[in-house]
């Protein structure tokens, strides 16, 4: 099978060695902690927008002290760098969405929320993540989706919206504190569509049905009022077990994953979705109001997780960032 990469060639908007050097680590490191679908075109379109490649820069500047330096606060030359980059990106998408040009603003919110994850700042890329879910709700049948494919920025929404609540324990209203909000989930909020079945039968949008479904169990023992339905847990175990046939047979043979979307491989590392399969597995089949003890019984998938884990450690390294694979900013 041949893959197609991005072209090499720089953006014709980089006229330093600052920027020249901040696209450069983008384009051989970061672009490949996301999902090919999504950094080809995203590179592609870099090349004739301003802004695209203002984000870009940004992002690789960050990464760079991230992962090579010690400035947390960003008061280092490279650390206002960036920050000066993001500030002008953050312009040129004011502009987009005064002109109508919603498809490179929600690429850019994407980029924007995963900026602010790196550095810290939760809020603020809870503000752009639903920033882009407002985009993705109000104007979706209107977007050209001419940047990204539609498949593709709704699974990435939805991996954005499972670490929030997977592992931040919050949703997007209760982040803002906007109480009056009900803080249901991507998937019943944005897989509606006629490529609703897509993101449905997919790993990623039957976790975040399950995810604000115990978020919500645990609010409810706080007190609040619920905010999404109960998950129908024979149609989700019935959804995991056709998504467990689905990735198996993709597994065995690597020529189906075309027949089958990026949804089940994709790129994305065979044993952490084994893992996530196997945690979806036991909180559909742990009752809300089920004891300690009901834990016990998955003692055997437990030992799997922990030999998943070690053999994918012994692989790759272990970063609290953004990644093709699941969870969205852990590699």
């Amino acid at each position: 099978m041949v893959v197609y990469r991005a072209p090499e060639s720089r953006s014709p908007f980089l006229t330093s060695d600052e920027e020249r050097q901040s696209f450069d680590f983008f384009l051989h490191q970061t672009r490949y902690r996301f999902p090919i679908d999504f950094t080809d075109p995203v590179l592609r379109a870099a090349h004739s927008d301003e802004g695209l490649a203002r984000a870009i820069i940004s992002f690789g500047a960050l990464q760079q002290i991230y992962e090579c330096g010690d400035d947390p606060s960003l008061l280092s030359p490279q650390g206002q760098f960036a920050m000066r980059q993001y500030g002008r990106a953050l312009e040129k998408v004011r502009v987009w969405l005064g002109n109508g040009a919603k498809d490179l603003s929600l690429v850019c919110c994407l980029l924007f929320a995963c900026f602010e994850c790196i550095r810290g700042c939760r809020r603020a890329a809870v503000v752009h993540i639903k920033s882009g879910l407002d985009i993705l709700l109000q104007c979706g049948e209107e977007l050209a989706w001419d940047v990204v494919s539609r498949d593709t920025m709704i699974s990435m929404f939805i991996r954005l919206d499972n670490q929030l609540v997977g592992l931040l324990g919050t949703s997007l209203s209760r982040t803002l504190k906007r109480d009056g909000e009900r803080g249901s989930s991507i998937l019943e909020r944005v897989a509606l569509g006629p490529n609703g079945e897509y993101v449905v039968q997919s790993l990623h949008g039957v976790l975040n049905s399950i995810f604000h479904d115990r978020l919500d169990m645990a609010l409810i023992m706080e007190g609040h009022s619920p905010s999404v339905r109960p998950v129908d847990r024979r149609r989700t175990s019935r959804y995991l077990k056709e998504w467990h046939g689905r990735f198996v047979e993709t597994i065995s043979s690597p020529g189906l994953s075309r027949r089958y979307g990026t949804s089940y491989v994709g790129g994305q590392d065979p044993d952490i979705m084994r893992i996530w399969y196997i945690i979806g597995k036991m909180y559909v089949a742990v009752p809300p109001d089920g004891s300690e003890d009901a834990w016990d019984q998955f003692r055997p998938g437990f030992e799997t997780i922990v030999s998943l884990v070690e053999s994918y450690l012994l692989r790759t390294r272990f970063v609290i960032f953004i990644r093709a694979n699941w969870p969205v900013w852990v590699n």
